[in-house]
């Protein structure tokens, strides 16, 4: 009879159905497919509502369940610069950007493989950095499931710094970023990286473009010749 009376409400109220069934507490909500959510709250995922045969809890919540206190917000997924995209060399990761309640911010890359089977090792590693898993019974089932979410950017590795050929153009690789001249085209939602591994770059960056233009001038009025 509850269930009957509910189906009735909704249907009278279609802005109050479509707040149960999409709302997730807390602000900046963020849709990552139709099953899951991110938000100052921390990481959701949709599961059965009151009416598809959920509990009080999908009642009150609206079948969103909170998995992860911390926000877990995909970025990209990456490869590495030089080799096939689909080999067996080839090491795909996942990259997310970790928020937790005070706002503070890290970066987070979980290698595709962990994935695999039940995601228990995807589960170790977020786990070792900190991150706050629930431990309710399904939640982990379903934080994997959300990790194998595939976002449209993608992240070309570069394993070391110096020149690379990229098609046609040449690019710069410097640990701070990447250089790229001004006609290369760019795909939609491609950024080059230097890969975290790539530790012993021994390159340094010093000084601006302007001290640059000082030091030409003064090294040209030193080679000056003095007339009389």
């Amino acid at each position: 009879m509850v269930k009957r009376d509910l189906e009735t409400r909704f249907k009278k109220d279609a802005k109050y159905s479509q707040h149960v069934r999409n709302d997730v507490p807390g602000s900046d909500v963020k849709e990552y497919g139709s099953r899951g959510r991110t938000s100052s709250k921390g990481t959701f995922v949709r599961t059965l509502d009151y009416l598809g045969g959920g509990g009080l809890d999908a009642l009150l919540t609206g079948g969103w369940t909170r998995i992860v206190k911390d926000r877990i917000d995909p970025v990209a997924w990456s490869f590495q610069y030089g080799l096939q995209r689909k080999t067996e060399r080839q090491i795909w990761r996942h990259h997310f950007t970790i928020t937790e309640r005070n706002g503070h911010q890290s970066p987070f890359e979980l290698p595709r493989e962990k994935l695999a089977g039940t995601g228990a090792s995807a589960i170790r590693l977020l786990t070792k950095a900190g991150i706050h898993v629930v431990g309710r019974d399904g939640a982990q089932k379903a934080l994997v499931q959300f990790l194998h979410f595939k976002p449209k950017g993608e992240i070309v590795r570069m394993r070391r710094v110096g020149w690379a050929l990229v098609g046609l153009h040449w690019i710069f690789v410097r640990p701070d970023e990447v250089i790229s001249p001004p006609g290369m085209p760019q795909a939609n939602h491609t950024n080059f990286v230097l890969d975290t591994t790539a530790t012993r770059h021994g390159l340094h960056v010093a000084g601006t473009i302007g001290m640059v233009g000082r030091f030409y001038v003064l090294s040209r009025a030193a080679l000056t010749p003095l007339t009389p």
